[in-house]
This record gives structure tokens, C-alpha cells and sequence, in this order.
């Protein structure tokens, strides 16, 4: 039968198949985009991931995403197919011998023989979903608060990160670098605008770049620094800058920066000072440094990465400094400020911690200006 050129665009469309592919595929369907898609799925060439997420339904998703978790319970069940048992059956007929390959195909037989039998793919798969849904309602028991909250599927878990896949696709593909003085250029990531800035009045800490803040560097810090600034929406052709109130933020940190940081210093000398007491008194032999002032505990700490917070007060973002330290390389530290003012000290995961500003009365800023 002949087929419509607009149902393979269609079609290619919905797959991301070759139109070549889609023809043939909608020749056996009779010409319905639905059905040959439906087809597609079941045999393995369309995944979730290459389904279009914005016209493929709610129900070719769901099938999609249950052929993948198929997929994937019958690698351990087909002897004779290309699952991980296959492979290792099929190792005589390559010509490819040897007694350790041999002992790690028996060993896995026999695996899989005590803890799979004689089991599809189908069984197994339906017999996982019977122990999370008995799992989900133990928690429900445990945390009646999460009765009657929706969960998302599996075709919209897929939906989800087909979209994700795509918009992060396309963000590579069309890089943009946002000039807004007074911040340094800023890159537009998926989730949020980045940049790296220095700031003279940490120079001399710690260089603090490498994993987790940690040191990355045995020569004293320039002052240099990591922005993430949370992004207002995800309208990645014309994204919107960082808010009035975020810019404010900013500019004040930098105009003031030498008065911030010594409210800084001091905040964490305080915080520092109640929290080796407490932990030499549990443990009388842990080596801490003893850190008696604002200056020696600028050779305790360095800068890692400055976030910017979408919650502000008075025109005035919030925003935190993950830092590094000496006393607790697994933790580091952290703080946020409002102005020049100290609103939280603690571990580094305080410092993008936005509970901190609501429960000092900032507001969420407006997604639409």
C-alpha cells in the first residue's frame, strides 16, 4: 500500500527512526502512526528515550517504558539471546576457550538457577512490582502523611527524562553566554546560570576548587570563586536574566565584600569555637586546630562555589558560600547572607540550604517578572 508522506514525517517524528524505516514500518500497520509505533516499541528499536515528548501519548510511553524493564529482565533469563547467559553459552561457538571463562559461565548458571528457576522475564518483573508495591504501603504505614500522594509512573518518569534528554541536547548544541554586569559572564546551564568570578577579599584563604571544596591548590587563594544562580525558568531560546533582586545581592556582596567576609570570619570563629567543644568533649583525642581569631581562621577556610538563592527580602537576594576547611574535610562548611548580615552557620550543605532564608522571612521571587 501506498503511504502518506505526512504520516512517515510523523512518524519520524515520534521515533526519531529514519524515514526509510518508518515507511516500512507503517506499511505493515496499515498507515497508523500509533500502531507502527506501538510495534516499534515492542520490538525494541524505539526506546524512551527517542520518543518525541511533546506529541507521543501518555500510552505509548507507558508501553515504551515497560518493554525497556522487560528488556532488561531478560537478560538474565535468555540462555540462547543476547543477554549476559547467552553470551558467556555462546562462547564455544566464537572459538574463544578457557577454563576461567568456562568456570564463570557455570558459576553463573548455577546463580542464576538458585535464585531465577525456570522463571520468565515476565514473572520476574511482576514479581518485583508486587514487593515495591508492598514496600510503598509499608512506608505509607510509617508516614500517613503519604496516603493519597500521586505517584509518577513509569511512562511519565520516561516522558520526563525524554524531555530532559532532549532539552539537554539542544542546550549543547546552542551555547549562550548572559553579560550582566556585575556579574562575571555567565553560562546558561539546564537549571541554573554559572560563572566564576574573583573576589579580592578572600585572597590569601585557601585555595578550595577541588571535589567537595576540597584543597586544590598548596598556594593561598586569589580570591576566586564559583557562581550558581538559580535560573527563573526554562524558556532555554530566551532565557530570563537573574532578577533585579538577585543583581542587587550581588553588587552588594562585591561593593562591600572586605566588611562581609570579616562578619564572615567571625561567625564562623563563633560556630567553630561551640563546635570543638563539643566534639572533644565526646572525643578528648580528635586533633582540631585551635583557631583564636578572625585572621587565623582565614587560613583555616577557603571559598568553593557562591549560591545565589531565588528567595529574597527587601529587593535583596539570599545567598550562601560553600566553603572548605581544615577541621572537617568530609563536611566543609557554610554560610548564608542577607546583605551584610549572617543568617546561618554549619556544614557546607547549610550554604545552598533556601529553608534558611524562608525561615528568615524572604519570599520566593516571581517566576514571571
Amino acid at each position: 500500500m501506498a503511504v502518506a508522506k505526512q504520516a512517515v514525517d510523523e512518524l519520524h517524528a515520534k521515533s526519531g527512526l529514519p524515514p526509510k524505516d518508518c515507511r516500512a514500518a507503517l506499511t505493515h500497520s496499515n498507515g497508523d502512526v500509533d500502531a507502527a509505533l506501538a510495534n516499534l516499541i515492542d520490538a525494541g528499536r524505539v526506546k524512551p528515550n527517542d520518543l518525541d515528548p511533546d506529541t507521543v501519548s501518555d500510552e505509548l510511553f507507558e508501553r515504551a517504558a515497560r518493554q525497556q524493564k522487560l528488556a532488561f529482565y531478560q537478560q538474565f533469563t535468555n540462555s540462547g539471546g543476547g543477554g549476559l547467559l547467552g553470551m558467556l553459552a555462546k562462547r564455544g561457538k566464537t572459538g574463544v576457550k578457557s577454563e576461567s571463562l568456562e568456570g564463570l559461565a557455570g558459576t553463573f548458571a548455577q546463580l542464576q538457577s538458585s535464585l531465577i528457576g525456570d522463571k520468565t522475564a515476565e514473572q520476574l518483573m511482576a514479581e518485583d512490582e508486587a514487593r515495591e508495591a508492598a514496600r510503598l504501603k509499608q512506608v505509607e504505614k510509617t508516614f500517613p502523611e503519604m496516603r493519597g500522594k500521586k505517584r509518577m509512573t513509569p511512562g511519565e518518569q520516561a516522558r520526563l527524562m525524554a524531555r530532559t534528554t532532549r532539552r539537554s541536547v539542544w542546550l549543547k548544541a546552542n551555547p549562550f553566554t548572559l553579560k550582566l554586569p556585575p556579574f562575571p559572564p555567565l553560562k546558561r546551564e539546564m537549571h541554573e546560570w554559572t560563572g566564576r568570578d574573583v573576589l579580592p577579599a578572600w585572597a590569601g584563604t585557601q585555595e578550595r576548587h577541588g571535589a567537595y571544596t576540597s584543597r586544590s591548590s598548596a598556594k593561598p587563594s586569589k580570591g576566586s570563586v564559583v557562581l550558581n544562580i538559580p535560573r527563573l525558568d526554562e524558556d532555554d531560546a530566551s532565557p530570563r536574566p537573574p532578577s533585579p533582586e538577585q543583581v542587587a545581592a550581588y553588587a552588594y556582596f562585591k561593593e562591600n565584600q572586605a566588611e562581609v567576609t570579616d562578619a564572615i570570619m567571625k561567625a564562623l570563629l563563633k560556630d567553630y569555637a561551640r563546635t570543638r567543644r563539643q566534639w572533644l568533649k565526646h572525643d578528648p583525642d580528635l586533633e582540631l586546630p585551635e583557631i583564636t581569631s578572625a585572621e587565623e581562621m582565614r587560613k583555616n577556610v577557603g571559598l568553593g562555589t557562591l549560591h545565589m538563592f531565588d528567595i529574597a527580602k527587601n529587593g535583596v537576594a539570599y545567598f550562601g558560600l560553600e566553603l572548605g576547611c581544615t577541621w572537617d574535610d568530609e563536611h566543609g562548611a557554610g554560610v548564608v547572607l542577607h546583605r551584610n548580615r549572617v543568617v546561618a552557620v554549619g556544614q557546607a550543605d547549610t550554604s545552598f540550604d533556601t529553608s534558611n532564608a524562608t525561615d528568615d522571612g524572604g519570599k520566593k521571587i516571581k517566576s514571571k517578572p
